[in-house]
């Protein structure tokens, strides 16, 4: 797989796409190999994606756990099921 070793953040994993999203990147549940963040493979970073202050800090943990970033996916979104010239 080309993505071997990369780093992602994909957003929206809780349920729908971005939770099927997630075994296709990291097919194999992680193995704990040492107490260590630094030794993860796989990390859960809560963060609202409509917050522009929480997805910097859910960036800039991503970065300094596993040493930079290589994929997003931003699939995080909210479906309204109303006509668009029904809202202010």
């Amino acid at each position: 797989m080309r993505l071997k070793d990369k780093v992602a953040i994909v957003t929206g994993t809780g349920s729908g796409i971005g939770k099927e999203i997630v075994p296709v990147l990291r097919p194999k549940p992680p193995q704990p190999r040492r107490k260590s963040t630094r030794a993860a493979r796989v990390i859960g970073v809560a963060m609202d994606v409509a917050s522009e202050e929480q997805v910097e800090a859910g960036t800039v943990k991503t970065i300094k756990t596993f040493g930079g970033l290589d994929v997003l996916v931003s699939n995080a979104g909210t479906q309204v099921v109303a006509p668009v010239v029904d809202f202010d």
